[in-house]
């Protein structure tokens, strides 16, 4: 199994005292004993461009499109509706989050996504106008031009997220706003050791998936690592959940998906933002205090 020193530093206090928490498949999870951000063991490419290949199935075009409109619409009314300006989604995959922004008059949307074939996609089966293949720090795009700017599912990924995050901050207006979605850490870890406990580990199972999620973070990790790439303010706001369980629309797993988002966000409200068991983190981010 692929390691380094780096990838066993915690990448939120820089220690390197841990202990493992769960073993998926091989790759130990380990958590920080300081503060206790959760991350995987294993070496990852920091711009892997690898991760759609080139065909998409049928199912993945179901999880990514239909199952997550009820998501993108919510994000719309709060973040987009009654309001204009630019909107770049950075790690755009295929592009539908980039259409789906597209169509709120007022707006100008642009994708950037690291893997070509999926670029090829959003350009040539979804008609998606601005979108580009790449590192986006590689874009060249001028310095505070962006209004909002999005991260779906994709910070995870990242080994390394400082210098990225940086970048993405110097590329949003003075008094722009940066929306990011991520798997909430802990609620994840305790998943997949209750899937673990019930069906044991089953190839295809979707634990925590440690050679693809690199760092899992908690609400207080993801604050500190967003304060010290220079924003100023985060907040955690609920999102519908994406509306697939294990990339189908299994009706049994839906309703519970649902349910527990709704007891999320109650508990949220009730302890005054204080305990999010959501199994995402949303967190809205700005350049200045608000």
């Amino acid at each position: 199994m692929p390691m380094s020193d780096e990838v066993r530093q915690c990448i939120v206090c820089r220690s390197s005292e841990s202990s493992v928490v769960f073993v998926d498949f091989g790759v130990p999870i380990l958590r920080c004993t300081g503060c206790k951000h959760i991350y995987s063991s294993y070496a990852g490419n920091q711009n892997y461009s690898e991760y759609y290949g080139r065909e998409i199935n049928d199912q993945e075009k179901f999880r990514l499109d239909p199952a997550h409109l009820r998501m993108y619409r919510d994000f719309g009314n709060r973040f987009m509706a009654g309001r204009s300006g630019k909107i770049l989604d950075v790690g755009a995959g295929l592009g539908y989050f980039v259409r789906f922004a597209e169509s709120y008059q007022g707006w100008e949307a642009f994708g950037y996504e690291i893997c070509a074939p999926a670029v090829d996609y959003a350009k040539n089966q979804l008609g998606v106008k601005n979108m580009y293949a790449g590192r986006v720090e590689d874009s060249g795009f001028p310095l505070a031009s962006f209004d909002l700017m999005t991260l779906w599912d994709v910070i995870e990924h990242i080994p390394n997220p400082d210098g990225f995050l940086q970048y993405l901050r110097s590329l949003l207006k003075p008094a722009g706003a940066f929306f990011l979605a991520t798997p909430n850490g802990p609620a994840q870890l305790w998943k997949a050791r209750a899937k673990k406990t019930l069906i044991g580990m089953r190839e295809g199972g979707h634990y925590l998936e440690p050679r693809d999620h690199m760092n899992l973070y908690t609400p207080d990790t993801l604050d500190r690592v967003l304060k010290r790439a220079g924003f100023q303010s985060v907040k955690f706001v609920h999102l519908p959940p994406i509306q697939a369980v294990s990339e189908s629309g299994n009706p049994l797993g839906l309703l519970a998906k649902n349910a527990w988002f709704r007891i999320a966000q109650v508990v949220h409200a009730a302890t005054g933002s204080r305990a999010n068991i959501n199994h995402n983190l949303y967190a809205i981010a700005t350049t200045s205090v608000s």
